[in-house]
């Protein structure tokens, strides 16, 4: 699926693709990433993705595992912009946004019955502040509501919203 992320220092829109991870060598932690995409990959329901620049599709900025609970229920398992992603340095903005808006994508294409089109998702950092920090972020700017204390939810109308903002283009 193409997409456009942002260059942060030049505001350029720069044309990207949301590509099948399988067939690429996986994000690890010996890497600077904070997830073992390889190892969170294994499993029947779980679908890896990763963005990549149309123009340099051997670097990955970001992924996403995708995975179907008890082959209904849509979760959004696993998302990481790459390390040169992150931070005030980062090289490319709206990374997030679209895995995110695709993971919704995902979630009308593979969710079954009340489950369509809603993604759900939960925050577990180990820094309990880091944690606020994400949950009022992806409340803000992915619409997503809190249902538990780590656990949070995009019903099937923002999705919609994420899917047109960021994968329409």
């Amino acid at each position: 699926m193409k997409v456009k992320i942002q260059h942060t220092k030049t505001g350029q829109l720069i044309n990207a693709l949301i590509k099948d991870g399988s067939l690429y060598s996986l994000p690890k932690p010996e890497y600077g990433w904070k997830f073992d995409f390889e190892k969170f990959s294994v499993g029947a329901n779980n679908f890896v993705y990763v963005l990549c620049r149309e123009d340099e599709v051997s670097t990955i900025e970001g992924c996403l595992i995708f995975k179907l609970l008890n082959n209904n229920e849509p979760i959004l398992a696993y998302i990481e912009a790459a390390p040169h992603n992150k931070g005030k340095d980062k090289t490319y903005e709206n990374v997030g946004a679209c895995l995110i808006a695709y993971a919704c994508k995902l979630s009308f294409q593979y969710g079954h019955l009340q489950f369509k089109g809603w993604l759900a998702f939960t925050v577990q950092e180990k820094d309990t502040e880091l944690q606020t920090k994400l949950m009022k972020l992806y409340k803000e700017k992915y619409f997503a509501k809190k249902l538990t204390k780590t656990a949070m939810i995009i019903q099937p109308i923002d999705a919609e919203k994420l899917i047109e903002r960021h994968l329409n283009i």
